[in-house]
């Protein structure tokens, strides 16, 4: 019996030091250098202001037509619109913990753009008459997860669904718009010219009407019929130097 006691006692003891062990090796909450409440206040502030620039949508519908060519390459017809010199705001709002999100608004975003997009007749002819809506976006401040204390992080972009009232044969329906969007920024503590929103980039990816999926859209890398509604827009901030040369690049 008192054999069995000392080695129950025993098993205990080595059970303990295990689970010490194991919390010792459980990753650990840690706030990046950039993400403390210091630095996202500065960042913040940088990022703030009117950025003004060339707002350009590449579109097309399902009756648009896709020629393949003999090396098994394939071109999409698309149409394009633009705004010379399109403006959107950067605000910042702090939440807790010490991270930032960051609203970004595009304002008077023509949505009668996207009628020629739209496959169903009625809600086409409610678009062409729609007037302007604003598009918003939501950037949150990441550090680097494996190194709190490096200067260097990520603005990480998140689109919010746009509803807008339409009327279709006399009737009053909630249209949503989705979005896909892949879009991250380098920024660096240390680089305040790095403090800055140089673009943006989103594709429409689901039409709901009233909560009931009406149409989806892709991101024209694919050769199915389906439409695309593309928005590529890049801006300088007010009162900077714009860069000598801006490289946009657009993830699949």
């Amino acid at each position: 019996m008192n054999i069995m006691k000392k080695t129950l006692s025993l098993l205990i003891v080595a059970l303990g030091i295990l689970l010490a062990a194991a919390c010792e090796n459980e990753p650990r909450q840690v706030v990046s250098y950039i993400t403390t409440p210091e630095m996202t206040a500065k960042i913040s502030e940088g990022l703030q202001g009117d950025y003004t620039g060339k707002l350009v949508v590449m579109m097309d519908d399902t009756t648009s037509y896709i020629m393949h060519n003999a090396d098994g390459t394939w071109v999409r017809q698309m149409y394009v619109d633009s705004i010379p010199a399109f403006t959107y705001t950067v605000s910042a709002l702090t939440k807790g913990g010490g991270a930032a999100t960051t609203h970004v608004t595009l304002p008077n975003f023509p949505i009668c753009w996207l009628a020629r997009s739209v496959s169903n007749s009625e809600l086409r002819e409610a678009l062409k008459n729609h007037p302007d809506a604003s598009l918003e976006l939501d950037y949150e401040l990441h550090g680097e997860a494996y190194a709190p204390e490096s200067h260097k992080g990520f603005l990480i972009a998140k689109s919010l669904p746009l509803e807008l009232d339409v009327t279709l044969a006399g009737t009053k329906h909630k249209l949503a718009l989705e979005f896909n969007n892949v879009l991250d920024l380098a920024i660096t503590a240390d680089e305040p010219d790095s403090w800055r929103i140089p673009y943006i980039q989103l594709n429409v990816s689901k039409v709901l009407l009233d909560g009931e999926l009406l149409e989806a859209f892709d991101d024209a890398w694919t050769a199915a019929p389906s439409p695309t509604f593309l928005i590529n827009l890049q801006g300088v901030k007010e009162g900077t130097t714009p860069p000598d040369e801006t490289t946009v690049v657009v993830k699949k």
